[in-house]
């Protein structure tokens, strides 16, 4: 979206709740010099953009809210070493401020596989606002339960080859990752149109984002080939929405066909209005993992 409005409607505004909150750090000045300290004992927060697919139903507006735990509790990145009570300096710290958020009059939960100091560095909370009289969503108890925690992670790390990573798999569906190699290296196509080709890109969702009961989850997006994208004057080239419908349907056509369950914004997309579009694409169960 080009609207400038768009991060004080949503990431600004978060921020601003969780300031007089006291839960973000405080930036001073003096003789020169740029000072920052955090809050004694909570934690500290800043939100974070969301991809609107994976807002939860009916939100109209949607954050991630990233809780990091204070500075007596971190993980020693030298030794591996997780300090004693740190465990429970999460559990509390990160319930206190699901509450905070829940008082400033939003729907706060964590969201996704498992997570914990001995994991990694930060929470995630998901932070969204329905309008009044919406039915406020809540994740089924134990959603995530038989999922495993993301990677990387402290105690798995990333992928190693020979292992079925989710955004590489996900890339060679969708024929963006061409496995037939030369001496020289990956064999290319010449594309005679390169002003025609849209562009998709898989991503790794963050943990937080993930649908219930989801299993190696990826964000996908795609983005219109420069010949169909908006011109600065806001008018849109002819041609443009029938490139948007086939590449759309195509993404998630291919997605479907090799069993992913996938979402996209509840608010339609369109040249118009926005520059991508993101899908989140999930296996349902381990066995398909």
């Amino acid at each position: 979206m080009n609207d400038p409005r768009w991060w004080h409607d949503t990431v600004g505004a978060v921020e601003t709740d969780l300031a007089a909150l006291g839960l973000t750090p405080l930036y001073t000045r003096r003789d020169g010099h740029h000072a920052r300290s955090l809050p004694d004992g909570l934690g500290w927060c800043r939100a974070r953009y969301a991809p609107e697919e994976a807002w939860p139903p009916g939100a109209d507006l949607c954050v991630i809210v990233e809780w990091h735990p204070d500075v007596r509790y971190r993980r020693d990145h030298s030794t591996g070493r997780v300090p004693a009570g740190a465990a429970e300096h999460w559990r509390e710290r990160v319930a206190a401020t699901v509450q905070a958020l829940r008082s400033r009059g939003y729907a706060a939960a964590v969201t996704g596989p498992p997570r914990g100091p001995h994991l990694v560095p930060r929470e995630e909370i998901l932070c969204w606002r329905t309008p009044p009289g919406t039915p406020v969503w809540h994740p089924p108890p134990g959603a995530w339960d038989d999922v495993p925690p993301t990677r990387p992670n402290y105690e798995h790390g990333f992928h190693r080859p020979g292992e079925t990573d989710p955004v590489r798999d996900v890339e060679t569906l969708l024929g963006l990752r061409l496995e037939d190699t030369t001496l020289l290296g990956p064999r290319t196509r010449p594309d005679p149109h390169p002003d025609r080709r849209p562009r998709v890109v898989v991503r790794r969702a963050s943990a937080v984002l993930w649908p219930p009961g989801a299993h190696r989850c990826v964000r996908v997006v795609w983005t219109p080939a420069p010949a169909y994208r908006r011109r600065d004057d806001g008018t849109v080239p002819e041609g443009a929405a029938d490139h948007w419908d086939t590449g759309i349907r195509r993404v998630h056509s291919a997605l479907r066909a090799a069993g992913h369950q996938v979402r996209t914004a509840a608010r339609p997309r369109s040249p118009e209005t926005h520059e991508e579009v993101g899908f989140l694409a999930w296996r349902d169960t381990a066995l398909n993992a």
